[in-house]
């Protein structure tokens, strides 16, 4: 890995120490030692601050990709930290990434970052503004609309709703936050401690099961679970 930094003496007072850097592959990126002085901070505005290379930039468009040989039939995927924002007064800083092959795993993917934003609000205009700068800088420095077909997101509406705006992806939510939604909804309706109750154990693995089900069957599962948590009977349930 070759470590960058990109330095910016407006920004030096604002954005933390742990931003002023990015770890790129070498096997992806062609940069040299002249490259570190590009441009990396792209917008500074009330609302949000704006951080990409025009190099990596490029990789939104799944075309692009399959010249380089990337895995294009994977999604971009976006999120975000928060970690990263403590002690500013910025909520998140929410990230475009594509993935690719892990070089030290090839059964894994590693997520590698096309554009960053610092947010002061989670809104769907703020999101909106984001891919609407980047895309507008798309176009202006290689003169054709990127395509984005598809996107990966948790499942906060505004994040899906500005992708389908701005770039018309289809967004499909991660497995993962999916879950996670799910099982504390679950234990918002379910009082109990799932490690030593059996019928919620069976529950909470029906639950996990129905991303796996083809959508014929989606119908018939939802009531078999709904049976079992109306016949859930557990002393320390409520």
């Amino acid at each position: 890995k070759k470590k960058l930094t990109y330095r910016n003496k407006t920004l030096s007072d604002r954005v933390p120490d742990s931003f002023k850097y990015i770890l790129m592959q070498k096997s992806s990126y062609s940069l040299d030692d002249s490259d570190v002085s590009a441009p990396f901070l792209q917008l500074e505005s009330p609302n949000l601050i704006i951080f990409f290379l025009f190099e990596s930039l490029q990789m939104l468009d799944i075309g692009y990709r399959r010249i380089k040989g990337m895995p294009a039939e994977r999604p971009l995927g976006g999120d975000a930290t928060f970690h990263i924002c403590r002690n500013t007064s910025y909520s998140q800083c929410f990230s475009i990434v594509y993935y690719q092959s892990d070089p030290d795993d090839i059964t894994k993917s590693i997520a590698v970052p096309i554009a960053s934003c610092f947010m002061r609000k989670k809104t769907e205009a703020i999101y909106v503004q984001f891919l609407t700068f980047l895309k507008e800088k798309f176009i202006e420095k290689f003169e054709y609309i990127p395509r984005v077909p598809e996107v990966i997101s948790d499942m906060e509406p505004a994040i899906a709703n500005s992708f389908r705006s701005v770039f018309e992806s289809n967004v499909r939510y991660c497995l993962f936050h999916v879950k996670d939604a799910w099982l504390k909804r679950l234990k918002s309706v379910i009082h109990c401690d799932f490690r030593n109750s059996i019928p919620a154990c069976q529950i909470k693995k029906v639950l996990l099961g129905f991303p796996y089900l083809p959508k014929s069957l989606l119908p018939k599962a939802f009531t078999y679970l709904q049976n079992l948590i109306l016949g859930f009977d557990e002393p320390d349930a409520v």
